[in-house]
């Protein structure tokens, strides 16, 4: 790996992600580094969302969890990705997806840390919204780039308020995605007296936002 120019945290993290096959983790990290030119990833935080997408699409940083990770809110469920799609936005609806792993990844190396935290709310998901082809195919494209060049960067993730359509949608997506990242997923129904007694035991209050069972004022990531 002598010739990849890259950061020593991120290298144990391919290697991870390879239980420590150095050959293996070569391979996935020059392909990464291959797709990130290929999609212009330094570049995109200079990408300016397109309003549409910027107004449905939001997600929240809420605070740190005792470890110093950040953690997020992902209200996925209400967001619209039919409407936005089935306005021409598809592509960029992918290229938000990359802004934001960019912005969190940005903020992990400014706090010393290589893995976050995310709340992700599926309220208001209905069939309408995930009986979409190009909204599948958008979140099939993303959980591959994001298993394949952000290894071991999640540290848990929380879906919440689940209906029975996010299970059809999960069918979908549950093959790509590596064990090791399933074993992060917790997945909660409606249940708000289960999932707000299963944050508070893993997240401080202060990093959970008011809605949600803490005390955070959760930011816009990307304030319009």
């Amino acid at each position: 790996m002598g010739d990849l120019v890259e950061d020593e945290r991120t290298l144990v993290r391919f290697l991870r992600a390879r239980n420590l096959d150095i050959k293996k983790a070569e391979n996935m990290l020059r392909k990464s580094v291959e797709w990130r030119g290929e999609k212009e990833i330094d570049a995109i935080k200079k990408w300016d969302i397109p309003s549409p997408v910027a107004k449905d699409f939001k997600v929240y940083y809420c605070g740190l969890d005792s470890d110093k990770r950040p953690v997020y809110l992902m209200p996925i469920g209400r967001w619209d990705g039919r409407k936005i799609l089935g306005q021409g936005f598809k592509e960029e609806g992918v290229r938000f997806m990359y802004k934001t792993l960019e912005l969190i990844m940005d903020q992990c190396r400014e706090l010393g840390v290589t893995q976050f935290r995310v709340i992700v709310d599926y309220a208001e998901l209905s069939f309408w919204k995930v009986a979409h082809w190009d909204s599948i195919d958008n979140v099939i494209r993303v959980v591959k780039d994001f298993e394949a060049n952000y290894p071991e960067t999640l540290f848990t993730a929380h879906f919440i308020n689940a209906p029975s359509v996010f299970w059809q949608a999960f069918k979908a997506v549950k093959p790509l995605l590596a064990q090791n990242t399933m074993d992060k997923i917790h997945i909660f129904d409606s249940d708000k007296k289960k999932w707000g007694a299963h944050l508070l035991e893993l997240i401080p209050k202060e990093a959970i936002p008011k809605d949600y069972g803490g005390v955070a004022q959760a930011k816009e990531l990307h304030p319009i």
